[in-house]
């Protein structure tokens, strides 16, 4: 049975400007690491046809969402951006969903009738149902890249993440990224469906990977000794590094941060 809506129907237009924004993905930051470890056609091994990143703030989440769809497209599928945010009631994340869907696959799909109908459709499941449908009926792989998970209300999360999860066709995959809230923990749909989950200890950085982090903004004067205790000093977390690596570059080594230990860099601990 469909679920029933809260509120009269009204139309949403998907050419709404924040549905432009929120279908935008970031731009890939040049000190990105791509590492082979995280690749996602790896991580596709796992269960299921979703994967999460799920890690606090400073762990790159976006920025491997965003390599991600850089591999989908490289590979010659089709990449779906969307970053959520507490006003997605389902209706509004379905033609969000809908608007992203649109604006990446040209003339394969999702064209002018389909997105007045689905803008119109008061019925959350059936729209739900045909936007998996239209993506059923494209003749490449897609990825559906979705940011900031944690922010969606209940409703969505289980209208509609959660239909999406457990309904998806076989040439989608679905990439998620989130804070472990409380909220989103105790929703239950991370745990409802078979996700390849990748936590903080997955994407903490590595003592090679801090050292080569260290080594494209130090150059030469790189010393290993000095990264080790960075590393040691920050436990891998992506963001330390990176801020450790801008202060360190700027101050021409390391010796003077580390001088300073703990007390003097608490942004760099997590």
């Amino acid at each position: 049975m469909a679920p029933e809506l809260e509120r009269p129907v009204t139309h949403l237009s998907s050419s709404e400007p924040a549905l432009l924004l929120k279908s935008t993905p970031p731009r890939a930051l040049k000190s990105f690491m791509d590492r082979e470890r995280l690749k996602l056609s790896r991580l596709e091994m796992g269960s299921g046809n979703a994967t999460l990143l799920l890690a606090p703030t400073g762990f790159g989440k976006t920025s491997q969402l965003v390599q991600w769809r850089r591999d989908a497209l490289a590979q010659g599928g089709l990449a779906f951006w969307h970053s959520l945010d507490n006003r997605d009631t389902p209706r509004r994340l379905i033609a969000g969903l809908a608007h992203s869907a649109q604006a990446t696959s040209g003339k394969r799909g999702f064209a002018g009738p389909f997105m007045q109908w689905i803008s119109e459709c008061s019925d959350v499941q059936e729209a739900a149902t045909a936007w998996l449908a239209e993506i059923a009926t494209l003749s490449v792989n897609v990825l559906l890249l979705l940011d900031d998970v944690e922010f969606l209300p209940g409703d969505s999360l289980s209208q509609v993440l959660g239909y999406l999860l457990g309904n998806a066709p076989a040439n989608l995959h679905i990439a998620l990224a989130a804070r472990p809230t409380n909220a989103l923990m105790s929703s239950g749909v991370l745990n409802t469906f078979p996700i390849t989950r990748v936590t903080a200890s997955d994407l903490r950085l590595r003592p090679e990977e801090t050292l080569q982090v260290l080594s494209s903004a130090l150059g030469s004067s790189c010393n290993p000794e000095e990264g080790i205790s960075l590393h040691e000093l920050t436990d891998g977390w992506p963001l330390g590094v990176q801020l450790a690596a801008a202060t360190a570059h700027r101050m021409g080594s390391l010796q003077g941060l580390l001088a300073e230990g703990v007390g003097g860099c608490p942004t760099l601990l997590h």
